[in-house]
């Protein structure tokens, strides 16, 4: 019984070609996804808990990391994407058929079914009074230019699709312009390392959350590293242990520049002369390049990890998880608040609603991806495929 689940679960969330694929990416991507979950449960659900209940510390902890999943996703995106434009027989029209057909009809059902509920139900009204005519404002929420550019979202998350697009509009215009698959390695990775360099020095001066682009060129240090033959090595304990610590490292510093002050009885340990974004991006570039580095191994503890097929097969749907996550979590929400309305002290309650969360989301999110998703943005036996961010 147990293996014939497991062949019906396979069958549905299996999407990678064997020959092509990378396995631990694909649990990659679900622990991206998986820390986004959190910063949205924790926003919908936290007057459950009062801040000295054993649950607060932990899921606070979880929420504010959160949203580094983007960041994750970004550095796979890329990773991805600068393989596809090496190809010498990559045209622009054809690297942009393939990101449309990617990214789009998800969002579509995304679009159309947050409007719908918008119209319908005036307490999830997600349109609003915006400050241009709606008709514009939807237009430029269609062409997923909310992030990017100071346009409010329709869909919350929506807005790292923009940064996604822009992405992809440069890209293949220095690399194939470039004809940089003609280069020596060592000529290609010296001026991303530029790029690189020039990113973080504009942001000393000009401070944006914008400058989480170069997230994108940290994947493009990590294809280098593959095609150098360096992540075809056996793993060394070194690297496995090494990884994880300075994530750990990486996460407790980015947490404690960005956790509220009423959870501490001290002063924080860190306090910068300068905008918290100059450290944490060149940090955080480091820490997903050397975790992906050490897990992207042919064996090792973190890739024997994140090949755990539940990761995988989160990771394999993760796109529509991440457009869909927020819509099932809100549902889960508006029905605790009339059943249980929340008081503060019910961590049993906010326990059984994070269950109840997760299998919400992982129910809807399985749906569209049978629908919608696998037959109409992968193919039955796709290449290694760009899973897009929040």
């Amino acid at each position: 019984m147990l293996q014939t689940l497991g062949r019906k679960l396979s069958q549905l969330y299996e999407v990678s070609d064997p020959k092509g694929r990378i396995v631990p990416m694909e649990g990659m991507r679900g622990l991206a996804v998986g820390l986004v979950f959190f910063v949205h449960f924790f926003d919908f659900f936290y007057p459950y808990i009062t801040p000295d209940s054993p649950l607060f510390l932990p899921f606070y902890f979880l929420a504010n990391i959160g949203n580094l999943g983007v960041d994750l996703f970004f550095v796979i995106s890329d990773y991805l994407i600068y393989g596809i434009l090496l190809r010498q027989d990559q045209t622009y029209f054809r690297f942009w058929r393939r990101r449309i057909v990617r990214i789009y009809p998800v969002f579509i059902v995304a679009f159309v079914i947050y409007l719908g509920l918008s119209m319908l139900l005036p307490g999830f009204d997600k349109i609003g009074r915006p400050q241009i005519p709606v008709a514009l404002w939807l237009g430029l929420n269609f062409l997923l230019l909310p992030g990017i550019f100071a346009v409010r979202p329709l869909i919350m998350v929506a807005w790292s699709l923009s940064y996604e697009f822009l992405y992809y509009v440069f890209s293949p215009l220095v690399v194939g312009g470039l004809r940089m698959w003609s280069w020596a390695q060592k000529w290609r990775v010296l001026l991303v390392a530029l790029l690189y360099a020039g990113g973080v020095t504009f942001l000393a001066f000009h401070p944006d959350e914008r400058g989480r682009l170069l997230m994108f060129l940290a994947g493009i240090f990590l294809y280098e590293a593959k095609r150098a033959g360096l992540l075809d090595r056996r793993p060394h304990w070194v690297n496995q242990a090494g990884a994880v610590l300075v994530l750990g490292a990486a996460f407790y510093v980015f947490f404690d520049l960005h956790a509220s002050p009423m959870l501490r009885e001290g002063p924080k340990l860190l306090k910068l002369p300068f905008d918290p974004l100059l450290l944490t991006i060149p940090l955080f570039s480091l820490a997903f390049f050397y975790l992906c580095f050490a897990a992207f191994r042919p064996s090792g503890i973190l890739a024997r990890f994140f090949s755990f097929a539940p990761l995988r097969y989160l990771g394999n749907m993760s796109y529509t998880v991440y457009l869909f996550h927020v819509l099932a979590l809100e549902g889960v929400r508006w029905c605790a608040y009339r059943l249980t309305p929340p008081h503060g002290n019910q961590p049993v309650l906010f326990l059984v609603y994070f269950v109840v969360g997760a299998f919400a989301v992982v129910a809807l999110s399985t749906l569209v991806f049978a629908l919608v998703e696998k037959p109409l943005s992968l193919t039955k036996k796709p290449q290694p495929v760009v899973q897009p961010g929040i």
